[in-house]
């Protein structure tokens, strides 16, 4: 007879290294062929790309019952097939529709950016020329227009021509924008109550705020950060705390727990009346994808308490994730979807293991609970967050630790008094108590200095990261001798994918920077850095791709004579230009001519606006408004007009 240890010798052998939940199945299906798809119609495949779907895939299929197997199998790619079919289609329908020209435009808006003079707009429910079209069309519209309004107006329109699937575009179905700024007329409200609800708030903060604590009180409560001035966004994300103007799963619960402490009377039925209240709150944040999951996790937690079920995180976060990618494949892509639920899975994978650590250290735990939801969610970010925004925020933590238990102090009252003072105008003088609340909290971020960590990027170290956590939580069972031998190979993975993405040994190295305004173009040779201005590059932008790249160029060069003013500004120890500029800084002597060497790089001017550098034996023709193939940042043809040589991911290659 088997003695109780050879049993669970037995039972460990056989057990699978990982819990596989069945939604959790299904959502990563569904995950993968969508990313398949996008990847292969608009990238190109590579094998990083089947790293971290490669470690699931070991892990789950042990032990290698014939059942299990077939299921897996099948469910990969039966899932897997229906996720590349939706992204196929929704790439269909963004495409369809009418086409380019111009239209007597009108809309309701359902998104907006306040500039000076104008009002960047995003148009639901849009008509051209009186015949109505599906998915959205951003214009610019002189004047201020907010959310709800109905705008008409003349003007040229253009399609938009998605050649990466993380474009905002696709995700949001924006297929069609206006071309130069639009003199709107308002015909009047929209008829849906939370949008004018949206647009309402906005208006009543602004009016009885002072300008700055009304942009961050409507950011906060509506997620809308583009109204917050640039440099206050810029302090927000240098701090790591941008989750605050995103309606996330923290605003929504505050919202949530709120409503079932008024509803407690009603007990096991109070999450119904509790989830109507998220939901409402959900339609006047314009069901932002955080909100949307956050308000789908809800509904499942109080439902599944409702009916005695114990309540699963992972099953809950992979049952909203499928049902976002099932009518929304491209969000796979966005910004939002990943931050939002990678954040939902740090603290599914490592706040159980944060917690024991913290137990055994006796912290108390209600602060143990505390510490390890946050910080889970810091250490899954991190890598992706560096990835995206360039920089790691060193007090990102610490920041975090303190401002999450105050802002329900903070929103609550807030969200309370705006909607009074929406509701009843003459209530609006209650809104004085938050906003010397956040006057205190940008006074803090005006004055603190906000070390960040920048100047490389991690490529494909991202991938290792994310599957190298994976493989430290405690939903994957591994012997301790394993998890460390597991821990040390992604560590040295993860070093190499650093070092090969920032090394530049020889040759020369090359990034690219668009806006709406102009580009920016960073070389690096022998030591020598080199930044190329374009003329209508706004200055905030490129202090931006500076302090993101941890930069400072010793040679800036003006693409033309516009850019000379801006050139000027860079503090670079040479500068060049093709011809002479009065910038109004005297201590700035520009170096004139048609050609100059720099860092064994030369420079020659072209055209009006044109620059060819010589390096590596290529000839790199900077022209942004030819076309470019997908994928390549910059290219240059041959005198026949045949593609030559291109520049992608900052590797000069010929073809």
């Amino acid at each position: 007879m088997d003695t109780e240890e050879e049993r669970g010798e037995e039972r460990e052998r056989t057990a699978a290294r990982i819990n596989l939940r069945l939604p959790l199945l299904f959502a990563c299906s569904l995950s993968f062929g969508i990313f398949l798809y996008f990847r292969i119609r608009f990238g190109g495949l590579a094998l990083s790309d089947f790293f971290a779907g490669g470690v699931i895939l070991l892990l789950a299929l042990p032990p290698f019952d014939r059942r299990r197997l077939l299921l897996i199998g099948c469910a990969f790619v039966l899932v897997g097939g229906l996720g590349a079919g939706l992204a196929h289609l929704q790439c269909v329908r963004f495409a369809s529709g009418m086409g380019a020209g111009d239209y007597v435009v009108a809309g309701t808006v359902a998104d907006f950016a306040p500039h000076d003079g104008y009002t960047e707009v995003v148009l639901r429910g849009v008509t051209l020329d009186g015949k109505r079209v599906e998915g959205r069309l951003s214009a610019n519209v002189y004047g201020e227009a907010v959310a709800g309004d109905k705008l008409r107006f003349s003007v040229r329109v253009e399609r938009n021509e998605i050649s990466d699937p993380a474009e905002e575009a696709l995700a949001e179905d924006i297929r069609y924008r206006a071309a130069g700024t639009a003199q709107a007329e308002r015909t009047g409200r929209t008829a849906d109550p939370f949008l004018r609800l949206n647009g309402v708030l906005y208006r009543r903060l602004k009016d009885n705020m002072a300008r700055e604590e009304g942009q961050v009180a409507y950011a906060l409560l509506t997620g809308n950060s583009k109204v917050v001035d640039a440099g206050v966004r810029d302090a927000v994300r240098a701090g790591g705390i941008a989750h605050v103007f995103a309606v996330s799963g923290l605003h929504i619960g505050i919202v949530y727990g709120a409503a079932m402490l008024i509803f407690r009377p009603l007990r096991r039925y109070a999450f119904l009346p509790a989830s109507a209240v998220a939901l409402c709150y959900c339609a006047v944040c314009g069901f932002s994808v955080s909100a949307t999951r956050a308000l789908l996790m809800c509904v499942m937690l109080g439902a599944g308490g409702a009916l005695g079920r114990k309540y699963d995180l992972l099953s809950s976060l992979s049952c909203a994730a499928a049902c976002i990618l099932l009518f929304f494949p491209a969000q796979w892509f966005s910004l939002g979807f990943r931050l939002s639920f990678g954040a939902c899975l740090g603290i599914a994978l490592f706040s159980g293991s944060l917690s024991r650590l913290f137990s055994r250290l006796h912290v108390p735990r209600f602060l143990s609970a505390y510490l390890s939801g946050n910080l889970a969610v810091q250490f899954a970010l991190a890598p992706y967050s560096y990835e995206v925004f360039g920089y790691f925020p060193l007090l990102g933590i610490p920041l975090n630790l303190l401002l999450v238990p105050l802002l329900p102090v903070l929103m609550l009252p807030l969200l309370v008094c705006a909607l009074l003072a929406a509701a009843i105008p003459p209530l609006s003088v209650l809104l004085m108590f938050p906003e010397g609340l956040l006057s205190l909290l940008l006074l803090f971020f005006s004055e603190a200095y906000l070390p960040i960590l920048t100047g490389f990027g991690l490529g494909a170290g991202a991938v290792a990261a994310f599957a190298g956590t994976i493989l430290l939580s405690e939903r994957v069972r591994l012997r301790p001798l394993v998890r460390a031998l597991c821990a040390g190979a992604g560590a040295l993975l993860f070093a190499l994918c650093v070092f090969f993405e920032n090394a530049v040994p020889v040759g020369c190295k090359m990034e690219v920077c668009e806006s709406d305004g102009g580009v920016l173009v960073y070389l690096q040779r022998d030591g020598t850095r080199v930044l190329i201005v374009d003329g209508e590059m706004p200055l905030y932008d490129c202090e931006v791709f500076l302090r993101t790249h941890g930069v400072r160029p010793d040679v800036a060069v003006a693409l033309d004579a516009e850019a000379c003013n801006l050139a000027a500004k860079l503090s670079a120890e040479e500068l060049y230009a093709p011809c002479e500029a009065d910038t109004g800084l005297r201590e700035h002597v520009f170096s004139v001519g048609e050609s100059f060497w720099a860092g064994g790089m030369r420079f020659r001017y072209v055209g009006e606006d044109g620059l060819i550098v010589f390096t590596e034996d290529v000839a790199i023709a900077l022209s942004f408004g030819e076309y470019s193939p997908e994928g390549a940042d910059l290219c240059v043809r041959r005198g026949d007009g045949d593609l030559k040589f291109f520049v992608r991911h900052g590797i000069i290659e010929e073809i």
